[in-house]
Parts: C-alpha cells; structure tokens; sequence
C-alpha cells in the first residue's frame, strides 16, 4: 500500500523521447523532397493518427506541428518539426532537402499515438532520402500561413502592399520590360491575394 504513492509520482515525472532523421546509422540523411510535400505527409500523417487530436502549427525559426494527448492528469505532447537542409551527395550534386526532428514529452507514454513510427513509415514510401556530405541548414521556400503553404511574401499582406504592387508591374508594361501576357498573369497573380 505504501508504493501507490510512489509509483503514482513516477507516473507523474516527465518523460522524454527525442529523434531526428538527420542521422541513421551514422550518415547524415535528408528526404530529398519539397517543402510543400513534405510539410503535407506530416501534417497528414499526425492528423490522423491521434484520434480527435488537435493539429496545432509550430512557428519559429525551425517550424512544424503539435498535437497533445490527455487523459486526466496524464499527457503526452509531440512536436515536430521539419527542418530544411542541403549538402552534396556522393556524386558531387548539391542536394536540398528536409529531415524532421521529434520530441515526445509528457508523463505518460502511455498516451503515444505512434506519431513518429508513422512519419518514418510514409516518408520511407517516397524513396527520397538521401545521403549527404557537406551538411548544412538551409531556408524555407515558403511563409506558412495555417495549413497553407504560400510564396514568399505572405499573402497576408495589406491591401496598400497589393495596390503598390499593381502599380510597379503596370510600369513595368508600360515601360517595356515585360510583355502584355506576363503583365496579365501576374496581375491575376496578386489579385487572388485580395
């Protein structure tokens, strides 16, 4: 009877479990894979494996997704992040890519949803990753704005930014630098912004 406290408080501690692509078996590894699709099989991945889990967005400079399991007292939070890197590979080519990082912490690991089995299992699916030499960060192609992926500015510009915009490219026609056709599209381009 006197243990109950006991193993109840170590039930109570929290636990940590932290793992990243970067490195397997030694070789440093990237999914040789796109912002866009990358960020897409993680997200789809933690949606719906954590049953009536809440996808949460991690902002920052390295960014990703969360979600928290609970029950009662207990918790268990996972975190990824994708982060974008380059390097060269065997042959010399400079490769860009991303590799994720994943943190597993709570009091009860209990709660795990198998989150981190599940986004190696789909991104082994791609046969994208890749060894590489010469390893460094690199930046990301997009601003994300939700789920959204978007072009860098962020289409949550404000309306004078758009009207200046407008103004800049229908120069550019008059002037000659850019055709009738290009004109058009990248009018169209910053309307949807609106």
């Amino acid at each position: 009877m006197k243990f109950i406290p006991l193993i109840f408080g170590l039930l109570l501690v929290a636990c940590t479990t932290q793992i990243s692509s970067l490195k397997q078996d030694g070789v440093t590894q990237i999914y040789k894979l796109g912002e866009q699709e990358m960020f897409r099989i993680v997200y789809g991945v933690m949606n719906s494996t954590g049953k009536d889990l809440v996808v949460n967005e991690v902002q920052g400079v390295e960014r990703g997704y969360e979600v928290i399991n609970t029950f009662g007292p207990d918790y268990l939070k996972t975190t990824v992040r994708i982060i974008p890197a380059e390097g060269v590979d065997i042959d010399g080519n400079v490769i860009k890519g991303y590799y994720y990082s994943i943190v597993e912490r709570g009091n009860n690991p209990l709660l795990s949803t198998n989150i981190i089995e599940n986004i190696k299992v789909e991104l082994d699916k791609t046969n994208s990753l890749t060894t590489l030499f010469d390893f460094r960060k690199g930046v990301y192609e997009f601003d994300r704005d939700g789920t959204r992926l978007n072009k860098a500015p962020s289409t949550r510009q404000s309306n004078q930014n758009i009207e200046s915009r407008l103004q800049k490219i229908s120069e550019l026609y008059k002037d000659g630098i850019i055709t009738q056709s290009e004109y058009k599209e990248k009018r169209k381009e910053i309307l949807s912004e609106l």
